[in-house]
């Protein structure tokens, strides 16, 4: 009798969780299809642009929806949950970017970054939003990990990025403190990324008449030294030198006017914003 009793428990504990497989499978089936009919109606000529591609936000939400999609020139790319807007230069090499997130996860990492974000349609899950680049900037590469909170900083028209470094007792750098000034010398803009406190600051200021044109960064999972390059050949450093380096420079005819990464109580990861 017992054993009678186990046996019919255990056959309704498969069979619920066959119900549930399957009821899962129907609901990502119907999801799959209404994200293929927001693509097709409102971004038709996706599958025939290979400069375009698909931000999928947050990675999780489409784990399931797809697998099996038959979209492999529409260059879907589900991005981390976690997500650092750090790789500007990778994102910003397609012509066109789209972004779909679930209608319950608003799009807030893209909200604070450097693009302009615009709604263009919603169906009942989705919401499908065109990211424009500024047209002006161009991005480096990034020196770093993927830890932190991401952060950016653009100097205006009319003002240049002027620089403090600050370094831990240990000589590695511990925060960058980033001043967009004018012509005059006025402060118009400040922010400090990183723990300063306790660090040892070094101005990193180019001479009169010149502007930052790169930096070489010490890093592995976190930057740990900075040298600051000026169009005028000077070079200003601050931090660790005995790691593994990346020189980021802007393009011929640029220069730094401002910074992105991430960061906590350090500074997990830093890249360059050129412009003229």
């Amino acid at each position: 009798m017992r054993n009678d009793l186990m046996s019919v428990a255990l056959f309704l504990l498969v069979l619920a969780a066959a119900t549930a497989t399957v009821r899962c499978l129907l609901c990502a089936d119907n999801e799959r299809d209404e994200l293929v009919r927001i693509l097709t109606e409102h971004a038709p000529l996706l599958e025939k642009d290979k400069e375009r591609v698909v931000l999928l936000y947050p990675a999780s939400a489409f784990s399931e929806i797809i697998v099996g999609m038959n979209l492999p020139q529409r260059r879907l790319l589900p991005v981390p949950d976690r997500f650092s807007p750090v790789d500007y230069r990778a994102i910003t090499s397609f012509g066109n970017i789209w972004l779909i997130t679930r209608q319950e996860r608003p799009p807030r990492p893209f909200e604070k970054s450097f693009f302009s974000i615009e709604k263009i349609a919603s169906s009942e899950r989705f919401v499908l939003y065109r990211l424009t680049p500024p047209p002006h900037l161009t991005f480096t590469d990034f020196a770093g990990g993927t830890g932190g909170n991401p952060f950016s900083l653009f100097c205006r028209s009319g003002t240049s990025p002027q620089f403090i470094s600050f370094a831990s007792p240990k000589k590695e750098l511990a925060a960058l403190q980033v001043f967009c000034r004018d012509s005059q010398g006025g402060e118009k803009e400040q922010k400090t990324f990183g723990d300063p406190r306790k660090a040892t600051q070094t101005p990193l200021d180019c001479p009169p008449g010149a502007a930052p044109s790169g930096m070489t960064l010490s890093a592995d999972h976190i930057v740990r030294g900075i040298t600051l390059h000026c169009t005028d050949g000077t070079s200003l450093e601050d931090g660790r030198k005995n790691l593994p380096s990346k020189r980021l420079f802007c393009p011929p005819g640029t220069s730094v006017k401002g910074i992105f990464g991430s960061s906590g109580a350090l500074v997990d990861a830093l890249g360059l914003v050129c412009g003229k």
